[in-house]
């Protein structure tokens, strides 16, 4: 399950409401002793239907409290189509599920911590609707699982264990979309609390820190009911012709935010290729089952990380890849996984925020030597690890790259050096590269981009005839300056 992110900015009032929720004030019933506390929850029971457990907990609220949290009184299925369905965007609200066990032993704190303040539940019964399930039971356990599989078409989380209960799970929609005139929804989960604590910080759970999570949730829950609400194609006019053509230049990620979910029909009747970024998120896991996979051509990844088996498995599935591009990398054993994953590979680009080391290039260069083609590198600079290794660093395994076109991006990054350190740095910076193409023998075209801070860099006319004498196939050096 993917993190979402986004920025919580507290007003002087939202402040002041934080602060004296951790007042005892705002305390609605404390028990004074386990027992009492044990009396309070309602005992596990198998239900046939997940509104019976919802009824019972319910009702343990009213008799306890003049103030108490409402709850949904229906299915899963049920609460997502009412609190989205609302004409006024202002009207829909995320659901929060909560998942619980009678028996763990958090179960007292985290009570303590919601169900006793009356900022919490005054905020989430305004703000949010709450779905609860009590999954003592191993026969409720599996109910909870079908229900899951029949609302969101998709797993109850990844190697869940009753050890994270408490569970708070909120959910939003993704996106929507019409089949027969019907407008049906996807949905998108993310688990904010675990046991005692919060799944996006790992910070213990308490009154200010939980409200301060909810209010993140609630407003990435409005932001995207917002997206949802406009509408590209009927704001500019467009045909979808023009449209198709402007989604080519897209990933399927930017297209569906800019168009909908209805260019997908669109690009499976003309067969369209396109990119996917970041496969691993959920959403495009949902949709993965209404695309076909030979159409995916090419894979951009913004995470650095090493897959595990199952992840791997999955990359697979796209079979027809000729494209991978990676954004900070560190690990280069991972290219030689991505070999095996995409039999079809040709082009291979790598992007850094920072400096690269040039032996992870040159790691790099000894991995994708058979199969890569084309080959592009968007840094700010390419260097040596020291002085003292050079030598030896050049030396290592004489690299002989199949590869016919190499791009070199350090146009969209400021210079590194002085003016007055010019002269001294012009060698120093092109060295590793001229280095780097030494080891592509069989390369024809070289591509440059640089900004005009940068382009003296280049004009080293000693490193320029190394790479000549190497490259023999070499026809075509391109400058550009931007």
């Amino acid at each position: 399950m993917s993190e979402l992110s986004s920025i919580f900015i507290t007003t002087s009032e939202q402040t002041d409401t934080i602060n004296s929720d951790v007042e005892e004030s705002d305390n609605i019933y404390i028990f004074d002793n386990d027992d009492e506390f044990i009396d309070f929850i309602p005992s596990p029971s198998i239900y046939e239907n997940e509104v019976q457990d919802i009824d019972s907990l319910s009702k343990c609220f009213e008799q306890r409290y003049n103030n108490y949290l409402m709850f949904f009184m229906g299915s899963l299925k049920d609460a997502c189509q009412a609190t989205f369905s609302p004409t006024i965007i202002q009207e829909r609200r995320p659901i929060l599920v909560y998942i619980y066990h009678d028996d763990n032993q958090f179960r007292k704190k985290f009570y303590e911590t919601i169900f006793y303040s009356s900022t919490i539940i005054n905020y989430l019964n305004v703000n949010y609707i709450v779905w609860p399930y009590e999954i003592t039971t191993k026969s409720n356990r599996y109910t909870l699982t079908k229900i899951w599989e029949e609302t969101f078409s998709t797993q109850f989380f990844d190697n869940f264990s009753i050890e994270q209960c408490p569970l708070l799970i909120g959910i939003m929609r993704l996106f929507e979309h019409k089949i027969d005139g019907n407008v049906t929804s996807e949905y998108q989960f993310k688990s904010l609390v675990k046991s005692n604590s919060l799944t996006r910080t790992q910070m213990t759970v308490n009154r200010e820190n939980l409200l301060n999570e909810l209010d993140i949730f609630k407003e990435e829950c409005d932001k995207n009911e917002q997206d949802l609400s406009f509408s590209f194609v009927k704001k500019t006019g467009l045909c979808w012709k023009i449209i198709l053509e402007i989604s080519q230049y897209l990933s399927l990620n930017d297209a569906i935010s800019a168009f909908s979910i209805d260019i997908l029909s669109l690009l499976n009747n003309y067969q369209s290729k396109f990119q996917l970024s970041n496969p691993f998120n959920p959403f495009i896991k949902m949709i993965f089952r209404k695309i076909k996979s030979e159409q995916i051509v090419s894979l951009a990844f913004t995470t650095s990380q090493l897959w595990l088996d199952t992840e791997l498995t999955f990359l697979s599935n796209f079979n027809k890849v000729t494209s991978i591009i990676l954004h900070n990398s560190s690990y280069t054993n991972q290219i030689s996984e991505y070999i095996n994953c995409f039999p079809n590979l040709t082009h291979l680009s790598l992007y850094y925020d920072d400096k690269i080391n040039y032996y992870i290039l040159n790691e790099v260069l000894i991995q994708v030597r058979q199969q890569i083609k084309r080959f592009e590198i968007h840094c700010p600079e390419i260097v040596y690890t020291d002085d003292d290794g050079i030598d030896q660093l050049k030396k290592r395994q004489m690299v002989t790259a199949r590869i016919k076109f190499f791009l070199l991006d350090v146009g969209r990054y400021p210079s590194t050096s002085t003016n007055s350190h010019l002269q001294h740095y012009k060698s120093w910076f092109f060295m590793p590269l001229a280095d780097l193409m030494k080891k592509m023998p069989n390369i024809q075209h070289i591509h440059i981009i640089s900004n005009k801070y940068n382009i003296e860099y280049f004009f080293d006319d000693d490193q320029w005839k190394l790479v000549l004498n190497r490259c023999s196939q070499l026809k075509k050096i391109t400058l550009q300056v931007l």
